[in-house]
């Protein structure tokens, strides 16, 4: 259990760090979103999964091109999905990538 404190060295973003949690999901928040319906629950994180899928393709993508801006769109809608799921993890993920992109365009746009 590693739990990584990643700082984004741009006052203008955030100088506190974003803590990565170390629980993928919260299986009791996930079910109280979903009115405890598991099987809602289960049609939905296969949603996450299929958008997860097509996020990291576009990741890649917006990697390559070094778009920041793509880059910060894609985490936001992750981190968007993620909260409401309670997947924890790949929120505080997506969120540290969204800051990252975010700083990204600032130095771009402000060479």
């Amino acid at each position: 259990n590693n739990n990584n404190n990643n700082n984004i060295n741009n006052n203008s973003i955030s100088s506190e760090p974003v803590v990565i949690s170390s629980k993928i999901i919260c299986w009791e928040s996930a079910m109280t979103q979903v009115c405890d319906d598991p099987e809602f629950l289960k049609e939905v994180l296969t949603d996450l999964v299929n958008e997860v899928e097509t996020a990291q393709t576009e990741i890649n993508n917006f990697l390559n091109e070094n778009n920041f801006d793509g880059l910060m769109k894609s985490a936001h809608r992750v981190k968007g999905t993620t909260s409401y799921l309670c997947c924890e993890k790949l929120r505080d993920l997506s969120l540290q990538l969204q800051l990252t992109s975010h700083a990204g365009v600032l130095l771009s746009s402000n060479p």
